[in-house]
């Protein structure tokens, strides 16, 4: 029996507080300048008395010319090829250890359903999120 696998992709941004262990999230189709711009927007409006420093890697669409940036955040790049400073990334695999793993989908929507469930216990997780990402020792050095 021949088959043809379709690949369907959905992109999740994310910003954390490795203080507070708040999270800011945006499930949305496509990873370009303009849905950057969307997450931007909602962390601004989220967190609206803050300064932000988000800590991002080289990714085409977070350094994309037309990316519209609040006055509230600075951006902040990290070096190539290591991602593991970066604190979301901590957050990317507790997904795709405790959602994910050992799964396959039929379809897209299944599976956005899992990542919105996930992504919810998140949320509500500080305490966690706090753990993945707690690398606060080292900056209160």
């Amino acid at each position: 029996m021949k088959a043809q696998h379709i690949r369907e992709y959905v992109y999740l941004f994310a910003a954390v507080d490795p203080f507070t262990g708040e999270f800011s999230s945006l499930i949305y189709p496509e990873a370009n300048a303009e849905s950057m711009s969307a997450f931007l927007k909602i962390v601004a409006t989220e967190f609206p008395t803050d300064h932000i420093l988000m800590v991002l890697d080289g990714a085409g669409f977070h350094r994309a010319d037309d990316l519209d940036i609040p006055k509230s955040i600075r951006l902040q790049f990290l070096p190539p090829y290591c991602p593991e400073l970066n604190c979301a990334e901590h957050v990317w695999e507790e997904l795709r250890e405790k959602e994910f793993a050992n799964r396959a989908f039929g379809h897209i929507d299944p599976m956005i359903e899992q990542l919105r469930s996930g992504t919810k216990r998140a949320h509500e997780d500080r305490d966690r999120i706090r753990s993945l990402c707690g690398f606060h020792w080292i900056i209160n050095i």
